[in-house]
């Protein structure tokens, strides 16, 4: 039962450097609220899942994707670039708190600069070691009550840990199993935020003044989940039309992922098994989501490609 509506305030945070952000470097700083009746009595977890994909490309044509990658790549300066996890704030009293402190607390995305660093821990600033690359940040959320139709949530919730250390003390797990099963009680609507940072390698459309520096494809946003709210609609009766492929060419495979926003290299499973893993769970109506007919052709290539 929906009785609390759930709203999130970002702030994509300007350094006080000299020099603006780049290569990957940002801040960007969330506000859960809660609304509802009563609120000042309300007690319970907002529930998150987190996504977070890199892709990055040096000047030599290496590809760094994967949290070791990367964590190479940096000098291990750069923890965490990569991963899927789940995680729990603690309201009292309609106030979202640290469940430890229980002070005020809020949310944050952000990243380090992405490239190779010398020995005192700085970055270089050899031209070779330059970069390019794509940071996304993907993240669904909703609020369940402590106690929901006798269920005592809030000691599940408690007795889950904090085992993902990028989710910086929080109660956390990996992968999104948790934030799936809490799903049956909540009480808020669900809210969605996204970001996405690139930047580029000098080329000949792109200056060195403006290599390296953040730009945002999208520029960071919050808003409601896309969900089907209207009622039971009178289905018309049509003809099903044979499908006109069973398959994706190479090509085909690759420009989806690109649509995507999915790296492209590795084999037709690899690249399917990315997009389904990424992408799968989103609508769509959603840019980066999927039609079931694309995710029954992708799991058909992820089961007998090899």
């Amino acid at each position: 039962m929906i009785k609390f509506n759930l709203t999130v305030k970002g702030t994509n945070y300007i350094t006080k450097k000299k020099v603006a952000r780049s290569w990957g470097d940002f801040r960007y700083y969330r506000e859960f609220l809660l609304s509802g009746e009563k609120i000042e009595d309300v007690n319970g977890w907002i529930v998150q899942s987190i996504e977070r994909n890199t892709d990055v490309i040096d000047k030599s044509g290496n590809t760094y994707t994967t949290e070791n990658d990367i964590r190479e790549l940096t000098d291990n300066n750069v923890k965490f670039s990569v991963g899927n996890y789940d995680e729990f704030f603690r309201v009292k009293n309609g106030d979202v708190i640290d469940h430890l402190t229980k002070k005020p607390i809020a949310d944050e995305f952000n990243g380090n600069e992405i490239k190779k660093y010398d020995e005192s821990g700085e970055t270089t600033i050899e031209e070779e070691d330059d970069t390019g690359g794509r940071i996304t940040m993907n993240s669904k959320a909703y609020f369940v009550e402590d106690i929901v139709n006798g269920v005592n949530v809030h000691r599940i919730i408690s007795n889950i840990g904090a085992n993902v250390d990028a989710a910086n003390g929080l109660i956390s797990s990996d992968g999104h199993d948790n934030y799936d099963n809490l799903l049956q009680y909540r009480s808020s609507n669900e809210w969605c935020g996204n970001i996405q940072v690139i930047w580029d390698i000098p080329s000949g459309s792109t200056t060195a003044k403006d290599a390296g520096k953040n730009r945002y494809y999208t520029h960071p946003y919050d808003k409601p989940c896309n969900t089907n709210t209207g009622g039971n609609k009178r289905l018309r009766k049509t003809t099903k039309k044979k499908a006109i492929y069973n398959s994706y060419s190479s090509s085909q495979l690759k420009s989806l992922a690109k649509k995507m926003n999915v790296t492209t290299s590795g084999t037709k499973k690899e690249v399917a098994t990315r997009i389904l893993k990424l992408r799968g769970f989103l609508p769509a109506q959603h840019k980066h989501g999927i039609t079931k007919k694309q995710r029954k052709i992708l799991k058909k290539i992820c089961k007998y490609r090899l």
